[in-house]
């Protein structure tokens, strides 16, 4: 603030010495002018010459003053503009002031930066931090970056309105010197004067030689004065414009300075801006590094989650589908006794008696070919439950129809209800169907084959073991297999009495005694080579019944097709037999457990037939 009012104070001095100067050398010269010569010889002063001449000297002399007068306003003006380069100049320096302050608080928070990633990379080795005062911190640095970059911006604002002032007074100091040359010019102009021509200004000098005398020592001294005004002017153009050039560089090099100094600020804000594109590449790079970390382990435990979620979800789903399956085993248990309370105990058992499931009944295509077993079991109670399961097992996946089953009447009971098929009981064994059951008599059905045809379905079981025991004792068999023939004849005449002659017939019949179309002189068994009539099996063709093993296959040399094979021998006991129905195929089936030779090495096989219904 002193320095400004000692620039004022010295700004109004200037002018007032300038004058004083001025006045003191006038004086002085005055008083040394020589005399004027009484003579001039080349110019001629008139009166009116002199007049004119004094009022263009008056004119100039005010011209003078007034350019004095100018002169100090506009030195007045420059120290103004000089005060205010410095002004300008002091807030140049301000603002540098307060670039290394903003440059310091940078490296402050830089440093806080570095702070910050050596401990990011602590928390990388082992030192953790919690994500939450990570997250503040990263915020707070956010914020201050963010306050550090406005402030960056105001200060170059600031630079760029000090580069535009300092523009401003170059300009007006550049205005200031081209109206100082034009006052010169206008000076040297008036210096010269208005040249009049020669004759005019002869007139003027010898009219005025006479009269005017006296005046020419007046004229001699204010032709000194102007001499010495014009020398003076010569030397105060001459400092003014050394004032000038000195002033011209002073403000070249504080030009070259602020340059300098804008061109420096502008480098450190180019590398703060850089170091701060770093920072903030660094600070977003730990961020993501975080944030990933934070997702992974988020992800980690949704998919924590999600495994447990399927996990329960699985052993809800087991634990579902188990009481599913024991609700299901259990309704099976319930159907199973409801269906087996149908049967009553073995002794109080009576005969026929129809066994209903709740399997549905079903009719065959047109065309289609009708598939039947017959499946002789032990005529000796199993003792091992499985053995039941193996029999099932080997021929469910068949899906037969139509099934005959001949045996001990446990077995057969057994079979029935672990099929868990609709069937129906007889003395003989059991008839188990998927068609629909017309009629019941005492060993054989009727059932619904087709829309408009029905099927006869019998069954013979005629156990006998005498026979084979004196074969295999080597005693007279023959006369013991015709002493009971009349008896098993009986009971077969009254079976096959129950159906029609015309009715499609297919009989599943364990005879216990051979075909006797498997004994002749051309058998490859050495006991078969004799032409013996076994009554059953001629009985049965004569009544109109086809042998389904034996009309299918070329002969009994090649196709033997034993259904009971004893260590001691073997022998076709077990037949399918039909009337009034094609016989298209058949062939031998191992049946789980009775096809394995049991303690007396006795195996059982079942015939697999196929026909073809009219």
């Amino acid at each position: 603030m002193n320095r400004r009012y000692s620039i004022i104070i010295l700004c109004i001095l200037l002018p007032l010495l300038f004058l004083g100067c001025q006045s003191y050398t006038a004086s002085k010269g005055r008083a040394e002018i020589a005399p004027i010569p009484s003579v001039i010889e080349e110019k001629t002063i008139t009166k009116y010459s002199v007049i004119q001449e004094m009022q263009a000297q008056q004119e100039e002399q005010k011209r003078a003053a007034l350019a004095l007068e100018q002169q100090a306003e506009r030195d007045a003006r420059l120290v103004l503009l000089t005060a205010r380069e410095q002004e300008l100049q002091d807030s140049l320096e301000t603002l540098k002031s307060r670039l290394a302050t903003v440059t310091e608080e940078n490296q402050q928070l830089l440093d806080t930066l570095t702070a910050i990633t050596v401990e990011k990379e602590e928390i990388a080795l082992g030192k953790e931090l919690s994500a939450q005062e990570s997250a503040e911190r990263m915020l707070d640095l956010q914020s201050q970056n963010a306050l550090l970059s406005n402030e960056i911006l105001e200060l170059q604002g600031s630079l760029e309105k000090l580069k535009s002032n300092l523009a401003t007074v170059t300009e007006e100091k550049q205005q200031l010197l081209e109206t100082l040359t034009a006052i010169t010019v206008e000076k040297e102009e008036i210096a010269l004067g208005k040249e009049l021509s020669a004759q005019e200004s002869a007139e003027r000098l010898l009219a005025l030689q006479s009269q005017n005398a006296l005046l020419n020592n007046e004229i001699f001294e204010l032709q000194s004065l102007i001499e010495e005004n014009k020398a003076l002017q010569e030397e105060q153009k001459e400092q003014r414009l050394r004032i000038e050039r000195e002033q011209e560089q002073e403000r070249a090099e504080q030009e070259r300075k602020a340059l300098a100094a804008w061109q420096e600020l502008t480098n450190e804000y180019e590398a703060l801006q850089v170091e701060t594109r770093m920072l903030k590449a660094q600070l977003e790079e730990k961020t993501l590094t975080i944030q990933e970390k934070v997702r992974l382990e988020m992800e980690r435990s949704e998919e924590a989650k999600r495994v447990e979620q399927q996990r329960l979800a699985r052993a809800q789903a087991q634990e579902a589908e188990a009481k599913r399956i024991e609700a299901e085993e259990e309704a099976k248990r319930l159907a199973r006794e409801k269906e087996w309370r149908q049967i009553p105990p073995l002794d109080q058992i009576t005969y026929p008696r129809r066994y209903k499931t709740e399997k549905p009944t079903t009719l065959a295509n047109d065309g289609e070919k009708l598939h039947a077993l017959m499946l002789p079991l032990d005529d000796i109670p199993w003792k091992d439950r499985k053995i039941v399961m193996e029999v099932h097992t080997s021929i469910r996946d068949l899906e037969i129809p139509v099934i005959f089953v001949t045996g001990h009447m446990e077995n057969v009971i057994a079979l029935v209800k672990e099929m868990r098929s609709n069937a129906v009981l007889f003395s003989t064994g059991a008839i188990i169907t998927s068609f629909p059951i017309k009629e019941i008599s005492n060993f054989g059905t009727v059932i619904q084959y087709q829309k408009d045809t029905t099927l006869r379905l019998m069954l013979a079981n005629l156990p006998e073991y005498q026979v084979v025991r004196q074969f295999v004792e080597g005693k007279d068999w023959q006369a013991t297999q015709k002493s009971i023939t009349a008896d098993r004849l009986t009971l077969l005449k009254e079976i096959l009495g129950e159906g029609e002659l015309t009715a499609a017939t297919l009989m599943g019949a364990s005879l216990y005694e051979p075909s006797y179309r498997d004994w002749n002189t051309f058998s490859p068994v050495g006991y078969r080579q004799i032409d013996y009539l076994w009554p059953l099996s001629d009985f049965l063709e004569s009544e109109g019944f086809y042998d389904t093993y034996r009309l299918t296959h070329f002969s009994e040399a090649t196709n033997a097709g034993n259904t009971l094979i004893a260590p001691e021998w073997g022998e076709r006991v077990d037949y399918l037999y039909s009337r009034k129905i094609l016989p298209l195929s058949s062939t031998l089936l191992t049946i789980g457990g009775e096809s394995a030779p049991d303690e007396s090495g006795i195996s059982r096989f079942g015939v697999l037939g196929t026909f073809l219904v009219p």
